[in-house]
């Protein structure tokens, strides 16, 4: 239906000539199906009078961080269940959030696969989930949609922008910032070194740092102008 690629690419050839493809980031939420979340499960299944909901999630391969809002119950008691319905690692933060590890759902699986930078995942419902993604061109979106459908998660592009302000990463920014997510740098535990990760792209350590900063500036600060902590000046 898609057609077959004719050529193989290494990961850092294919985020180049995407680069090269288009050179404006876009900013895309996609909302899937997925009933196969360990936290939103564990979560239907707490006792009668714990109210719980999840705020927010960071996708990884294998395992995602989950932020939970407590509507009513015992911290101490909540997390108790969560970890006897396995969830790997629950932390309590003040009186009503919880940091929670588990196993990564298929659909954040998938997603920290592709050519893409997760920002967050937002819940939706028990079985509804909305990406914020970061992607480098309408190639690689196309990509992420096939594998999504392909998976049957059911994608729909519920939001697409494209940002061509000076203030947006620049090629070589996204380029580093998606190899490394790729490779791990910022899982926990990190699943390579900044001086790794820098013989990789053959550059000095340094200059790798420098540009993984800017570039991380970058993204906080619209996160934070898109919620409304900051003025857009």
């Amino acid at each position: 239906m898609f057609g077959i690629r004719s050529k193989i690419y290494c990961p850092k050839q294919r985020y180049i000539e995407r680069l090269l493809m288009s050179s404006s980031l876009l900013d895309v939420y996609i909302k899937v199906i997925r009933g196969d979340c360990d936290v939103t499960n564990s979560i239907l299944r707490l006792e009668p009078g714990v109210s719980v909901t999840m705020t927010r999630v960071s996708p990884g391969r294998t395992m995602s961080s989950h932020i939970l809002r407590i509507n009513n119950g015992d911290p101490e008691e909540i997390k108790s269940q969560l970890l006897r319905r396995g969830v790997r690692l629950v932390r309590i933060l003040g009186n009503n959030t919880l940091w929670v590890r588990a196993r990564s759902c298929s659909a954040c699986s998938l997603l920290s696969r592709e050519d893409c930078v997760v920002i967050e995942g937002s819940p939706i419902s028990d079985t509804e989930i909305t990406y914020r993604l970061l992607v480098p061109g309408l190639g690689a979106l196309r990509d992420i949609l096939r594998s999504l459908v392909s998976s049957g998660l059911q994608p729909v592009v519920i939001k697409r922008a494209e940002h061509i302000e000076t203030r947006d990463l620049t090629p070589r920014q996204l380029e580093v910032l998606l190899f490394a997510y790729k490779k791990g740098y910022f899982d926990t535990p990190r699943r390579i070194s900044l001086a790794e990760m820098a013989g990789m792209m053959g550059i000095r350590a340094t200059s790798l740092r420098d540009i993984l900063r800017r570039a991380l500036k970058k993204i906080v600060r619209k996160y934070l102008i898109d919620m409304g902590f900051l003025v857009d000046q």
